[in-house]
C-alpha cells in the first residue's frame, strides 16, 4: 500500500508534454509525497488534460484520520467513493514510490527507463479544497 511516493524536478518535461494546462505552483511540490502533503495531480477539464495540485487524502467523517489509497476491487462499493471515481478520476506523477517489509526495510520502486510513473487516482471535494485518493490493486 502505497503511503509515499516522490516528485523528480527532472519530471516536468516529460509531463509538460503530457497535459495543455498547467497550474505554476506544480514547481513547488518536489521531493518525498506523504499523505496530507500538496501534491501534483493530472485531470480532465473542457481543454483537456490539465496539471494542478491537491492535498492528498479523504477526511474520515469520524476521526481525525485520511484515506489514502483505495481498493480498485470495492472502490465501487464504497459510498464514500463513488462520486470521485465516477466523475474525478486522476493520475498522480512520480518517479517512484516506497514500499516497506516487514523489518520496516524501505524499498523504492521505479520505472526500469526511470521515466514519469503515472499512478491512478480520483479526488472529491471536501471544505472547498480537492483531495485525491491512489488506487491500488
Amino acid at each position: 500500500m502505497c503511503s509515499r511516493y516522490y516528485i523528480d524536478p527532472g519530471m516536468t518535461e516529460d509531463i509538460s508534454r503530457v497535459v495543455q494546462n498547467i497550474d505554476g505552483r506544480i514547481w513547488l511540490a518536489q521531493g518525498d509525497t506523504r499523505p496530507t502533503d500538496v501534491a501534483p495531480v493530472i485531470g480532465q477539464s473542457e481543454h483537456g488534460l490539465e496539471l494542478g495540485i491537491c492535498r492528498w487524502g479523504y477526511p474520515l467523517s469520524k476521526s481525525k484520520g485520511l484515506v489514502i489509497n483505495a481498493r480498485v476491487e470495492t472502490v465501487l462499493d464504497k459510498p464514500s467513493f463513488q462520486n470521485g471515481i465516477l466523475y474525478h478520476r486522476l493520475l498522480i506523477p512520480a518517479g517512484g514510490f516506497y514500499e516497506w517489509n516487514s523489518l520496516k526495510e524501505k524499498s523504492i520502486f521505479t520505472r526500469l527507463d526511470s521515466s514519469v510513473l503515472y499512478m491512478a487516482g480520483f479526488c472529491d471535494w471536501f471544505d472547498n479544497s480537492k483531495m485525491p485518493v491512489l488506487l491500488q490493486a
